[in-house]
């Protein structure tokens, strides 16, 4: 299986990514403040997306279909609102938070597997996330940044973006 580095990815995709249809992820997650070293394994509906190991301030951040991730603390203040009067439903270390982020992205198809370099009708292929180790990538997810200038890429699995993301139209 072919995987391609995080500065790859960045520069083969920002050409697309740059002009890609902007989405706002929806409804509410519940998080709590991450264990320094703490290792959360990413699933989602098709099985093993990544894994990361949480660093001193970061989160660990729960979609309402079950996905765990973790994510910095400052990333944390861009994308999420807390909601302090609603109770979380995972325990007393989690809050519940509305979701404000956005993001550019492009589903995975034939296209976008020929401009990676990846032979069109591959089902899946991995990359290096911008926080290291391996990211699963299959055919109809999501490939997204958060900004026009494209530092970093990673994927969005194809049923959970469905879940919490709607296209923005202007």
């Amino acid at each position: 299986m072919k995987s391609l580095s995080q500065k790859s990815m960045v520069s083969l995709l920002k050409p697309i990514l740059s002009v890609a249809p902007q989405y706002q992820k929806v409804g509410k997650i519940e998080a709590r403040q991450a264990q320094e070293g703490e290792i959360i394994v990413t699933m989602t509906q098709d099985g093993k997306e990544t894994e990361n190991q949480a660093k001193k301030g970061d989160f660990v951040v729960a979609n309402p279909g079950g996905e765990r991730y973790i994510i910095s603390a400052e990333k944390m203040d861009k994308r999420y609102q807390e909601q302090p009067h609603e109770l979380a439903q995972l325990g007393p270390l989690f809050k519940v938070y509305t979701a404000t982020g956005t993001c550019y992205g492009v589903i995975v198809d034939d296209s976008i597997l020929l401009h990676l370099g990846i032979p069109p009708g591959t089902l899946d292929f991995t990359f290096e996330p911008s926080w290291g180790g391996k990211m699963r990538c299959r055919l109809g997810d999501m490939l997204v940044t958060t900004h026009r200038d494209v530092p970093e890429v990673y994927r969005i699995a194809k049923a959970e973006f469905e879940q919490t993301y709607r296209p923005i139209f202007f």
